[in-house]
């Protein structure tokens, strides 16, 4: 016999309403996906050929599924371009800018987590963050709390 309890309900699982940040987490955990996004940080478009050459181990069907489902959400969008040669382009929408600041403080973790790749004779690739302008004085300044809310996916 099922007796009613005064339990709350399970963090995770059916029966429960989900919280804007698992719905964000369900978007972006698969893999590959963020370093998709983080491929597109520099704000410029790039064709998918460019994202999968960037993006190493990531079949084209893979990369094609994971950018329907971004842009699916808005995070991405899709633009196709007729020329002599047709082609398509993908970029971050203002929704997708919302990661910045993710990917801002995830750079900060890597470089107390990975100090000086020089010690271990490793060599340090640039990452498209440095690339991009995010972290150059002329870029827009970072987001305070509560600044700019996330929209809900």
């Amino acid at each position: 016999m099922n007796r009613p309890t005064n339990d709350p309900p399970p963090p995770f699982g059916p029966g429960r309403t989900r919280c804007r940040l698992e719905r964000c987490l369900d978007v972006v955990s698969g893999a590959w996906t963020l370093r998709i996004l983080w491929c597109l940080l520099d704000g410029q478009p790039h064709r998918f050929s460019e994202i999968e050459r960037r993006i190493a181990g990531i079949s084209a069907k893979v990369l094609a599924s994971k950018l329907r489902d971004l842009e699916r959400h808005q995070i991405i969008q899709r633009h196709a371009l007729g020329s002599a040669i047709p082609h398509v382009e993908y970029q971050l929408t203002e929704r997708g800018r919302a990661f910045e600041p993710i990917f801002r403080a995830m750079e900060q973790a890597a470089q107390q987590l990975f100090p000086d790749p020089g010690e271990s004779g490793e060599t340090e690739a640039v990452s498209p963050i440095e690339e991009s302008d995010l972290f150059k004085p002329h870029s827009k300044p970072p987001l305070e709390p509560r600044q700019k809310p996330v929209q809900a996916f």
